[in-house]
């Protein structure tokens, strides 16, 4: 895309990272609600919100390449080829638009920080439950496995009533 001049350049960079921002903000809520699905145990809607962060993350992406696109056109236009930083590349703008991009990308960076954080929990969350889960399974197997010789009264097989019965507590908490 082209632009007539700097300012609808601007104006489009500025758009661009406001829709980058509010869509950041969208899946912050999306994932604190998986959160709550996860410590629910609410598996459609944790597929669900699922589903919705794929398509979300889709769109962040192609904001994510207009932005740059829009950013590497605003330092060719301004002669400052290969700058590295955003914020470097703003202060070379008049102060209020420079001043609004960089309140933009400091507030897309913090949101972009919460999510990571808000996945990184949410991730530990699912692999400690599915650890428990499997070592359930694996104790629930074990009780049902008939090699282990073990008769239906609760003693060994062998024969020998003079061993203790086997005791199991089963907790109900979660």
């Amino acid at each position: 895309m082209e632009f007539k001049n700097d300012q609808e350049l601007i104006n489009s960079l500025e758009d661009t990272l406001v829709k980058e921002f509010r869509s950041l903000q969208t899946l912050v809520n999306i994932t604190k609600d998986e959160r709550q699905a996860l410590t629910s145990g609410d598996t459609d809607l944790i597929m669900r919100l699922v589903e919705e962060k794929e398509v979300l993350l889709d769109q962040l992406g192609l904001l994510e390449d207009t932005r740059r696109m829009h950013q590497d056109q605003l330092a060719n236009r301004l002669k400052l080829p290969g700058m590295q930083s955003t914020v470097d590349l703003f202060s070379h703008l008049e102060t209020e638009s420079s001043q609004r991009l960089i309140r933009l990308t400091e507030g897309i960076s913090a949101l972009g920080r919460q999510v990571r954080d808000l996945n990184d929990w949410n991730k530990a969350y699912a692999a400690s439950t599915l650890e428990w889960l499997d070592a359930a399974q694996a104790f629930l197997l074990k009780l049902l496995d008939t090699n282990t010789g073990y008769s239906s009264t609760g003693y060994p097989s062998t024969g020998s009533i003079t061993d203790t019965p086997i005791s199991i507590q089963v907790s109900r908490k979660a």
